[in-house]
């Protein structure tokens, strides 16, 4: 059983909750509660796929950060790649902003996808998705949310988020946010942006409300998209040999790898909407359950193991 007094500073200013977290919360607010507030699990954040995502950030970080968003040569591949293990390893920074190391991840991918990365004019400066805005990267946001009107606790909602980067629109001028994601358990990329869109939303109203001007929500970059791809001056095209179709490769910028949402301004409204009210829901004690594959790596593990817990 669960104090429901606890669930009333639910996401509140006492009890923030992270954007990363926004997706649980749609998929089975059970599971975030449990993790959040009660301690009946701690969240895996070891595990290497995490942190391999934490390192091909920090690695393109330090990229548009240090090297003015041109090619790199191999020797600055490899310093790029030295300053993210020392991250790694000793982690970086201060007070809530610090970030923890993450040593586990897989030097493999990162050195592979970051080559590509670097490699791809998508990613130059006067590219056609917008040049990066230097001060976004990896900064430290908060998103204030009004209650939702069945809420009666009137306590507004709180998000903290780090974005990972911002472009500027090369027609428009506006900013466009986009988030590097490397999480390779899809079967397709079409299911990534809808999959985050919360997270996205909150990253987009976060920076609005930030620096007072209006952006777009651009999507995911998937940096794992760049597998099979080779870097090569003369791309071919598919051809058929003994009657077979065999792969040519293609170049770096042909790799689908800026996964554009398509989300309208009205999209962000209706996402942080919906969080708003499930976070009311929460705080008057309604914690819904929802089975699905997330089952799978929650603690209680099976849905009929965690009902009981949760009944309020």
């Amino acid at each position: 059983m669960i104090d429901k007094s606890l669930l009333k500073t639910f996401g509140s200013r006492e009890n923030p909750l992270r954007s990363s977290n926004m997706t649980k919360l749609k998929h089975c607010p059970g599971y975030l509660v449990a993790a959040h507030m009660f301690g009946e699990f701690e969240e895996d954040t070891a595990f290497k796929a995490a942190h391999t995502g934490s390192a091909f950030g920090k690695a393109a970080e330090i990229y548009h950060r240090d090297y003015d968003q041109s090619e790199p040569t191999e020797s600055e591949i490899a310093d790029i790649l030295k300053a993210t293990n020392h991250v790694a390893l000793n982690g970086e920074g201060e007070g809530e902003g610090r970030q923890d190391p993450f040593q586990n991840y897989d030097s493999k991918k990162v050195t592979d996808w970051l080559k590509m990365y670097c490699s791809d004019p998508r990613n130059h400066s006067n590219s056609v998705y917008g040049e990066v805005i230097v001060e976004s990267l990896e900064i430290p946001l908060e998103l204030v949310l009004p209650p939702h009107k069945i809420d009666k606790t009137r306590q507004e909602i709180v998000i903290t988020c780090h974005l990972d980067q911002v472009r500027r629109h090369p027609l428009l001028g506006m900013p466009v946010i986009w988030d590097i994601k490397c999480v390779e358990r899809f079967e397709t990329t079409q299911f990534i942006n809808p999959y985050y869109a919360a997270q996205l939303s909150v990253y987009t109203k976060a920076w609005e409300q930030r620096f007072g001007e209006k952006a777009i929500m651009g999507g995911v970059i998937h940096p794992p998209s760049y597998k099979g791809f080779k870097l090569v001056p003369n791309p071919g095209t598919d051809k058929k040999k003994k009657g077979k179709k065999i792969r040519v490769e293609k170049a770096v910028h042909e790799c689908n790898v800026f996964l554009q949402s398509g989300f309208s301004a009205d999209t962000v409204d209706a996402q942080l909407d919906q969080l708003r009210y499930l976070i009311a829901l929460i705080r008057q004690g309604d914690i819904l359950l929802n089975s699905g594959p997330h089952c799978s790596w929650c603690y209680y593990e099976h849905f009929s193991n965690c009902s009981a817990t949760f009944k309020v």
